[in-house]
């Protein structure tokens, strides 16, 4: 078999995956369905905890089964969400469709980074893993940012056609999934209740590992429920045709970051080059709240410059602590956790912005963003503690 042949697909993949028109304008679109930001930042925390409730069974049936057939079930889950937002029987179609997409986050999130790393480990490649993953993820930001800005064109025209036009790359990742080649990495065929202590036994005796991974969750829960209410704050300020630039500027910036992610973390070290990106960020989100006005959502979209570093950077760091025979399931349980927390995060700040107002409430969040640089920190203290410890050793 041709050594890239996998990873060619998963640049086509994860394209088709992300290709949503209507992504860009979600808030939106949902809010003006529900009648309030709570309602529509609602969906996206059907969407999550849908997600929470099958990310443990179903990294357990890719440990047990492959993960080729994870990538299908996975697709065909997302294409029957995509078909559910289209069909515009009101809101409750929309809770139908954030429920089908959120099984098939819950199938991608420990399937797919595993598929990745257990293929290049099966070739003797896995210290390749981080360049490779940010190679192969720079296409999901590129897709969103081709996605919005048509997206948010075609949204002044008409969402239903939104929608039904985002059913086609859908349909695409099912069909592409069927030509994956699995891996050849034996972790199938164990009890997965046994495959379940035994992640949880790792998590629990890996102080290391318990700290990135928390790190990781609060950081992309909070930081997602901020992103997606990113619209609603746009929209005070630019007309909704144009809020698909702001986006698109911003998956672009990802795109580069993701592209250079591995040559950055390994010039300047992954905790450091995580942490740093994460302060960065908050800075950056700060000065565009403070100073709000029509440069604002162009600040906010050049915090995307540092995103590829920091989840490449978080997601390698994970995947060196990972159990290779529990892969899949840790990364669901730390996606569970993810996923339970965004859900509360994303109720939490739309009711914030009904309150408080949007702006007061993006800054709030920002405070809280802080928490994954400061727990990373402990990271970086404690390893750098540990080396001056045995370089004390070694001169005496």
């Amino acid at each position: 078999m041709d050594v890239h042949r996998n990873i060619r697909l998963l640049y086509i993949f994860n394209f088709l995956t992300d290709f949503k028109l209507w992504a860009a304008v979600a808030v939106l679109i949902f809010s003006r369905e529900s009648g309030s930001y709570l309602g529509g930042m609602a969906v996206f925390s059907v969407m999550t905890l849908s997600s929470a409730l099958f990310e443990i069974p179903t990294g357990l049936i890719s440990d047990h089964f492959g993960r080729k057939a994870g990538i299908i079930s996975g697709a065909a889950s997302a294409l029957t969400g995509s078909l559910f937002f289209a069909l515009d029987n009101g809101y409750a179609s929309l809770l139908v469709g954030a429920a089908f997409f959120g099984l098939s986050a819950s199938i991608y999130s420990g399937n797919n980074d595993a598929f990745l790393y257990d293929f290049l480990k099966s070739r003797g490649e896995q210290k390749e893993y981080a360049h490779y993953l940010g190679r192969v993820s720079s296409m999901f930001q590129l897709a969103l940012a081709i996605s919005a800005v048509a997206g948010g064109i075609l949204a002044s025209v008409s969402y239903s056609l939104v929608m039904w036009l985002s059913v086609i790359p859908q349909l695409g990742c099912f069909i592409i999934a069927f030509f994956f080649e699995d891996t050849a990495v034996d972790t199938r065929r164990k009890d997965p209740l046994l495959q379940l202590r035994a992640a949880f036994r790792e998590f629990r005796r890996n102080p290391v590992l318990r700290k990135i991974s928390s790190a990781s969750v609060i950081g992309h829960s909070f930081g997602e429920a901020g992103y997606q209410f990113q619209a609603a704050f746009f929209a005070t300020l630019w007309p909704v045709w144009a809020i698909g630039i702001a986006k698109t500027l911003a998956n672009l910036g990802a795109a580069v970051s993701f592209h250079y992610s591995g040559r950055i973390t390994r010039r300047f070290g992954r905790l450091k080059s995580v942490i740093f990106t994460r302060l960065a960020g908050r800075g950056l989100h700060a000065a565009a709240l403070l100073l709000a006005g029509p440069v604002s959502p162009l600040l906010i979209a050049s915090t995307s410059l540092m995103f590829g570093v920091q989840t490449v950077g978080e997601n390698s760091l994970q995947q060196d602590e990972f159990s290779p025979r529990q892969r899949a399931t840790m990364g669901s349980i730390v996606s569970l956790a993810g996923s339970a927390v965004f859900a509360l995060a994303s109720l939490l700040l739309g009711w914030l912005g009904d309150l408080l107002g949007i702006i007061n409430a993006y800054l709030l969040l920002q405070a809280v963003l802080l928490i994954p640089a400061w727990m990373l920190y402990r990271v970086y203290r404690g390893r750098s503690s540990a080396a001056e410890d045995k370089a004390e050793k070694i001169r005496r």
